[in-house]
């Protein structure tokens, strides 16, 4: 067994392992290449570990360039996850050592693997302060909602009696980027450009999904599916007040009661970090917890959540706020391009 950089040639191997590894997410699929080429103009380095003609691991490299952090490797740059998959320690091993040698002939680039669930064995730093929950949705609906917090449960319940419908999948990508756009800078948050959301939504692995309540858009999100799971990540309510929030968690309820019928059996909270410095909807849900090890070969000092949170402790949001819509609409993809 070997671990080489593979090309095209190799994409349904390297795609039929993805597919049947339990420990693979979407944007391991060899094609997502495309949207960060098309828009990031990144180059790729598809790393298999090759046993003959059968894939055994994969690990989807990339290299980024940014004026913070200067060039590295990194997988998978722009998305929370994706790091080494592979069938056992000997090939995860393996693809390792091959990303090291690939750094050392591009110049002692740092590497960064963004492992979920796997913490990879060797000389790397790690930053474990992020995890994610998966709600199982196996054993029904009445125990998920038995199992949810009682801060969830009152916010569903205080909506029942409005007459809120939900749209999904939905077709208004003006209708959603706008309350996006517009919640983020409320939040003082740098928001993805429209270009960026778009592209995600024509890999067909993300759709919008609306609450209304008439022509009224209450609480929107876009829903992530892979195989048997979901998460929902860019959520976004049209108002600050007290209250809104509610919304949101019936959202979920909502998308939660119809892909159980889908036979989605994992919903997945997203990344939280240790401090729970979330919007609040995206707790209370349930399920245990996986952990994210992001992990660093070749970078001292600076990890995932120092970075961010740096940024934040900075920034505090105020100076975002404080920007006309039409400078924060170009500032803000310069922004999320320094953090991939």
């Amino acid at each position: 067994m070997k671990a080489e950089i593979v090309d095209e040639s190799r994409r349904n191997e390297w795609d039929r392992f993805v597919l049947e590894h339990p420990g693979t997410i979407s944007w391991h699929v060899y094609d997502w290449h495309r949207v960060l080429e098309k828009y990031y103009g990144l180059r790729y380095f598809p790393i298999a570990a090759c046993d003959g003609a059968s894939i055994r691991g994969v690990l989807p490299l990339y290299y980024v360039r940014t004026f913070k952090s200067g060039p590295a490797l990194m997988s998978i740059p722009y998305f929370v996850a994706g790091g080494i998959v592979a069938d056992g320690d000997e090939s995860r091993q393996l693809l390792l050592d091959r990303a090291i040698v690939l750094s050392k002939e591009m110049g002692g680039l740092p590497i960064t693997l963004k492992q979920y669930g796997v913490k990879l064995a060797g000389d790397l730093t790690t930053d474990g302060s992020y995890y994610n929950r998966e709600l199982s949705l196996s054993a029904g609906l009445d125990d998920v909602w038995k199992n949810l917090d009682e801060v969830n449960r009152q916010y569903i319940d205080d909506t029942r009696s409005e007459p809120l419908q939900l749209e999904y999948p939905s077709n208004d990508f003006r209708g959603f980027y706008r309350t996006l756009r517009r919640f983020q800078h409320a939040l003082g948050t740098p928001c993805a450009s429209k270009a960026w959301v778009r592209l995600l939504i024509e890999s067909g692995s993300y759709e919008i999904a609306l609450l209304r309540r008439g022509s009224e858009i209450v609480a929107a999100t876009l829903a992530k599916r892979f195989r048997d799971s979901v998460s929902f990540p860019f959520t976004c309510l049209p108002s600050q007040e007290d209250g809104a929030i509610r919304y949101a968690f019936r959202l979920y309820w909502e998308l939660i009661t119809r892909l159980e019928g889908e036979q989605v059996r994992i919903v997945h909270s997203g990344r939280i970090p240790d401090d729970g410095n979330v919007p609040a909807y995206r707790l209370g849900w349930g399920g245990p917890q996986q952990r994210y090890y992001y992990q660093y070969y070749g970078l001292q000092g600076k990890t995932e959540s120092s970075s961010k949170r740096g940024w934040v402790r900075r920034s505090g949001g105020t100076v975002w706020k404080m920007l006309p819509a039409t400078v924060s609409n170009l500032l803000d993809p310069l922004v999320i391009r320094q953090y991939p």
